[in-house]
């Protein structure tokens, strides 16, 4: 009974947020609340809506499911976060995660397969395919003798390297 009085007054909060302007959307863009500290579980599971998250400085925690099952593709988070659930973006494909070096958020980011590489080489070093939202490297280009294969390549997410593709 308690969690679901909680998600009901989580809801209420978000509802309000909205409507009062605390939070900003902008195409497919949320913007939540500069006085944020928890993002409660399923807070935002299943919202389609959402394709780009920025998450303030001072939220601390994004509990379970938070996010799961949304389309957010790119999440900005903050360092003051100390906990992310193992499955707060649970069936996020494709989702990028950016956060300040050495942070909390930074190595959950990475532990999952979310964080982009600093040092990744660029897309112009590569000859790809793009299909269905799924790119395939076809093949290297580039000067570089070490290659940081880049987790996508114009808006896609880099599924495949093909045969041969670095000989």
């Amino acid at each position: 009974m308690l969690h679901t009085k909680q998600s009901v007054i989580l809801a209420i909060v978000i509802v309000f947020t909205f409507l009062c302007g605390l939070a900003s959307v902008a195409a497919n863009t949320v913007t939540l609340p500069a006085n944020l500290q928890i993002i409660e579980a399923e807070a935002f599971m299943g919202d389609t809506s959402i394709e780009k998250l920025i998450i303030p400085d001072g939220t601390t925690e994004i509990q379970s499911k938070a996010f799961a099952g949304s389309s957010v593709t790119e999440a900005e988070l903050p360092g003051s976060i100390s906990f992310i659930a193992d499955d707060a973006f649970y069936g996020c494909t494709g989702l990028l995660i950016s956060a300040p070096s050495g942070s909390c958020a930074q190595a959950w980011a990475q532990e999952h397969g979310f964080a982009s590489p600093d040092n990744e080489t660029p897309a112009e070093y590569f000859t790809y395919t793009i299909t269905n939202g799924e790119c395939t490297i076809t093949g290297y280009t580039g000067p570089d003798t070490e290659v940081v294969i880049p987790l996508r390549i114009e808006n896609a997410v880099v599924m495949t390297i093909a045969a041969n593709a670095f000989n």
